[in-house]
This record gives C-alpha cells, structure tokens and sequence, in this order.
C-alpha cells in the first residue's frame, strides 16, 4: 500500500482516530513492538513539538509539500522536548493502573462513546482476546496508552482515521516530523534573514541617528545663529522704538511750533492787512502833503518875494528913519531921556560919595527921566 503524505495537522488525527476505533491493533510485547512503540512516541512529540513551535514561531503555507520517498523513510529522534500542556485533551487516564500492577499483554485500550479512554479484557490474569467486534485490539502497556492517546487523540482525529492504516499512520508521522524540520529549516533561514535584516536596519538606524544628530547640531546652530539675529533685531527694535519715541516728541513740538508759527503769520497777516490799509492812508496822506507842499513852496515863493519886498521897505524906511531922526520927536525924547540918565547916575553917586552934601535942589533941577510904564501906573 502506498503511503499518503497528508498536510497539516492530518497525521497526528490518523494516529488518533485509528488508536480510538481500535483499528490496526497490535500486540506489544517483543522487542520489535517495542522499538516500534518507541517510533510512535518519538514521532508523536515531534508532531506535538511542531504545532506548538509553528503556533509560536511563525504561521507558514501548507501549499508546498514535502516529498519524501518511502525507500528514504527514516526513524525521527526529535530532541524528546515536552510539548505544552495546552495541546493535550481532557481525558480520564488516572485510573490506568501502573505498568508492575497488571502484567502486560493482558488489557486492552480503547475509546468509548464519550470520547473517553477505557480498559477492556479481563481485569485479572486471564488471557485477552485475539479479535472483537471492533477489529483487532492495540495491547500495550497502560503508560505507552496513555502516552499515546496524550499527544494524538483530539476529536479530528475520527475522519482521517477511516481512511488509513498503522503503515499509513507512521508514514504520516514521518512526514509530519520532516515537515516540521522543513518547517523549522524555513522558519530559522527567515530568522537569520530578519537578523540580517535587523543588523541592516540597525546599521541604517545608526546612520540615521548620527544624521540626526549631525542635523541636531546643526539646527542648534542655526537656532543660536537665529537667536543672535533675534536678539540684534530686538536691539534695533528698540533703538528703533527709541528713535520713534524722540521723533514723535520732535513731531509733537514741530506741531506745536507750526501751530505757533500759524497763529503768528495769521497775526501777521491781520498786521499786515492793517498796515497795508495805514500805508494806503498813509500814501493818500503823502499825497495830500506833496500837494500841501507844492501848495506851500508856491506859497513860499510868494511870501519870499513878499520878504524881498518888505526887507527892502524897511531898508528904505530905516535909511529914511536913520537920515531923518534927528528931526523925529523919538529923536528928542531919546536924547532928553539919555541926558536925564546921565544925570541921575552923577547924583547916585554924589549921594554915594558925600551923603553929607544935600542934592535936593540939584534932583529938582535934573528930574528922573520918564517911563510909559510908570505913567501909566
């Protein structure tokens, strides 16, 4: 019968589904049933291993299959780990009697209704059945029983098992062991690939960090460089803020002194207005004189011509007084009255020289001269 290389979790049901029905039964008491039942031990950890190092590791297509011819079959030794404990279902084996307490060959493995391991044959010494109504039975001691039920019986164990053989279970078993070395085989080239890839990223990421850095220093630079020029600008925005301050007061002052300034030339204007109203006065006025002026230098002529003429009036009438004024009763009178004077001084200063000597006779004789003044008095 050829073998047939099934995917997956396939062997380890077959295994199972074929232990549970009772199919394939053999007797395990020679030396070759118990190297075979050491193959189905190894084989069945490695499976177990595979499952749980696959759920562990990495989840891998089943599209590729392995093929392995059965002149090549080998005996799988896996490293004997044991699998998780997760991957074990609940059955009852703590009733199993020990291996010392019933002899071998006497008691029978099976699977009941429920799903559970179960002991059949004889509980004393007596011979089992070669045969039964369910097909040969498997007799094996009660701890490679429960080893075996332990890593391989799970429910999807029952449609596999119809369809294969112990041959084809060991097959299957066989190539569940190589295929969880494939399996391993990829998994660990993918490992040493990310490693690789984990080492380039590293490298990489290690480049970056000194771009980074390098990026780091020279945005510090440009951050000091920048605060610098923030700083100097800030500076001159003061000074800036400085001078506008002083310009605004200047402003402020040139408004004011424009205001001034405004005020005096409106000043000036309304003085303006009224000097130019006085100067037009004025000018009507100079024109008034000039005319007065022309008026008076005529009249000036006039009364200079007039002055030639009475000037030469009084020449005459004085060369005419001078010629005739010994014959003018002005002439008398003034001559009497200068030698009533002179008589007057002779008698003061006789009176002055001899108050003894009496002029009382000389003043009747030579009176006073006359005064208009006194006469009138």
């Amino acid at each position: 019968m050829q073998p047939k290389w099934i995917k997956g979790d396939a062997p380890v049901l077959h295994l199972q589904n074929w232990l549970s029905r009772g199919r394939g039964h053999w007797r395990l008491g020679s030396a070759e049933d118990s190297s075979q039942r050491k193959v189905i031990e190894d084989l069945s950890r490695a499976g177990n291993r595979e499952a749980t190092e696959a759920s562990k590791v990495i989840e891998v297509d089943d599209t590729p299959e392995v093929e392995v011819p059965l002149s090549r079959k080998r005996k799988a030794r896996p490293s004997g780990a044991r699998p998780s404990e997760a991957t074990a279902e609940a059955v009852e084996i703590a009733d199993l009697p020990t291996a010392s307490s019933v002899p071998p060959l006497q008691r029978t493995l099976a699977v009941d209704t429920a799903g559970k391991v179960i002991l059949e044959g004889p509980q004393k010494s007596t011979p089992a059945p070669e045969s039964g109504s369910g097909g040969p039975k498997c007799h094996s001691t009660p701890s490679m029983g429960a080893q075996a039920v332990k890593y391989y019986f799970t429910p999807k164990w029952e449609e596999f098992s119809s369809h294969g053989e112990l041959e084809d279970v060991l097959e299957a078993s066989l190539a569940s062991a190589i295929r969880a070395s494939t399996l391993q085989m990829k998994v660990l080239g993918e490992f040493r690939t990310r490693m690789r890839e984990q080492k380039k990223l590293v490298a990489q990421s290690s480049k970056a960090d000194k771009e980074h850095q390098q990026a780091i220093e020279g945005l510090k630079a440009a951050l000091e460089s920048a605060r610098t020029a923030y700083e100097q600008m800030e500076a001159d925005l003061k000074e800036s803020d400085s001078n506008l301050l002083n310009m605004t007061k200047q402003l402020d002052n040139a408004n004011a002194a424009q205001k001034v300034a405004a005020e005096a030339l409106e000043a000036a204007n309304i003085e303006k207005k009224r000097l130019l109203e006085e100067a037009k006065s004025r000018e009507e006025e100079v024109l008034s004189l000039r005319k007065e002026l022309a008026d008076a230098g005529k009249a000036k002529q006039e009364a200079e011509e007039g002055k030639k003429e009475v000037e030469a009036k009084l020449a005459n009438a004085e060369a005419d007084f001078v010629a005739n004024f010994h014959n003018t009763e002005a002439y008398s009178s003034f001559s009497d009255y200068f030698a009533r004077v002179g008589h007057q001084e002779v008698l003061t200063a006789l009176r002055n020289d001899h108050p003894d000597v009496n002029v009382k006779d000389l003043e009747v004789r030579f009176p006073p001269p006359d005064v208009e003044g006194d006469e009138d008095n």
